[in-house]
């Protein structure tokens, strides 16, 4: 009897790493409620504004065998719209215009970002995070997901510490996720950043392998080279 659960479980491991081979999961966007009470001022009432515009924004994150990923936003639904301080604020509070790419073989995470008029390459390792796991889990599209929190330090251009959550799930291994979060053992299928909340609304697995083009256009930099850079714009500006 031993030995039939044995293989019944060799069988349930099997079937879960080659449906996880290649997929795409697609992510919608939430902001926390408190957020929408930030409208004591101008400031929070532009912020509420923002939020309008933010939860709009799909994402998708492609995934294949070479342990590859890709994420991006699906449909950027302000195309062909005038472009307001709201809409430009959605779009950079939830890296609407941003691009990751990750690749566990090679230890890297590559962050494709505009930044006044010039595409960067941001290349860094690929994961630098410190995750500590729970033991607190919950539903999300049918998979039990257990919650992890890190603390990202603040730097040369964000003056506070951020607190991440993710929930990840341990049945699709694969350790990557949203926004270039990744080193979970499982699928982050829902993170909080801030105030933002990504959260998978769709999982697709597929047989066929997915091909996944690495950025390759804008300027290849380190994060440390790109927060000097953003600092040098600031002093010039004048902010």
């Amino acid at each position: 009897m031993k030995y039939w659960f044995s293989l019944i479980y060799v069988f349930f491991v099997l079937a879960v790493n080659s449906q996880a081979n290649s997929g795409i999961i697609e992510y919608k966007i939430n902001v926390n409620s408190d957020y929408n009470k930030k409208d004591v001022n101008k400031v929070g009432a532009m912020l509420n504004e923002s939020a309008k515009y933010v939860v709009q924004f799909e994402f998708e994150l492609l995934f294949n065998q070479n342990n590859e990923s890709l994420f991006k936003i699906k449909d950027n639904l302000l195309v062909g719209e005038e472009e307001t301080f709201a809409s430009k604020s959605a779009k950079l509070f939830s890296g609407a215009e941003e691009t990751y790419y990750l690749n566990k073989t090679l230890d890297l995470k590559i962050n494709e970002r505009p930044f006044l008029g010039e595409l960067f390459l941001i290349h860094s390792r690929f994961n630098s995070i410190e995750w500590h796991i729970t033991k607190e889990r919950k539903a999300i599209e049918g998979y039990v997901c257990y919650k992890a929190t890190a603390v990202l330090k603040k730097d040369k251009t964000i003056r506070k510490d951020r607190k991440i959550t993710a929930w990840f799930c341990p049945d699709i291994p694969l350790n990557q996720g949203p926004k270039g979060y990744a080193g979970l053992p499982g699928l982050i299928l829902e993170l909080q950043e801030e105030d933002i909340i990504y959260y998978a609304s769709k999982i697709s697995f597929s047989k066929a392998p997915i091909t996944i083009i690495r950025p390759t256009k804008g300027k290849k930099i380190t994060v440390s080279e790109f927060q000097d850079y953003v600092l040098e714009k600031i002093e010039e500006f004048g902010f």
